[in-house]
């Protein structure tokens, strides 16, 4: 009888390790997040990224990033509050560059729902604040930084990029698979 339950058991603790291992939309936000902090990740033009991107759509199952790109190339409203109205979850850009290598400005999230943009190092950390660096025709990247160990910035890309439309009133945020699809509009 104590076979039987230990094989059960054991049976029990692989599947739940199986199953656990790769949470819904993780290996999609790990490529996304492998892209962005590549080598050449916080150099890569609209095109480039959309490349690649096409690309992870194409081999990865379950990686869906589309973009209704356009030529314009539109840009968040400075001050303005963006409000996702499916979880309440808002962004707001302060678009006065503060790190003049790759940024354009800075986006506070009030995040409501964990890993809508971000993920909670705890249960104090619904605001926080990353750097916004333009790619253009619309894509967004954010990014914070650090100090490394010789007290050099250290730029860590988020893996989420952002889509602002044309006339920028709404903004589509994305990890990588499509229930990681937000939608912001502007609160004006």
């Amino acid at each position: 009888m104590n076979k039987r339950i230990l094989k059960f058991s054991l049976m029990l603790l692989l599947t739940l390790l199986y199953v656990g291992c790769d949470p819904v939309g993780m290996s999609q936000m790990n490529l996304l997040g492998d892209l962005l902090n590549s080598d050449v990740g916080p150099t890569l033009s609209a095109e480039q990224l959309l490349d690649s991107i096409e690309s992870l759509n194409q081999r990865k199952e379950g990686f869906s990033i589309h973009f209704p790109v356009t030529d314009e190339n539109a840009s968040p409203k400075d001050g303005e509050i963006y409000v996702n109205p499916k979880t309440g979850s808002s962004i707001q850009f302060d678009l006065t560059p503060a790190d003049s290598l790759y940024g354009m400005g800075t986006v506070i999230i009030v995040q409501q729902t964990d890993g809508e943009l971000t993920f909670r190092h705890n249960a104090l950390d619904s605001v926080v604040t990353r750097h916004v660096q333009s790619r253009g025709k619309g894509i967004y990247a954010l990014y914070s930084t650090s100090l490394d160990s010789d007290s050099l910035p250290r730029r860590i890309w988020s893996r989420v990029l952002l889509y602002v439309y044309p006339g920028a009133d709404s903004i589509m945020t994305t990890r990588g698979y499509e229930d990681s699809k937000h939608l912001f509009y502007a609160s004006h």
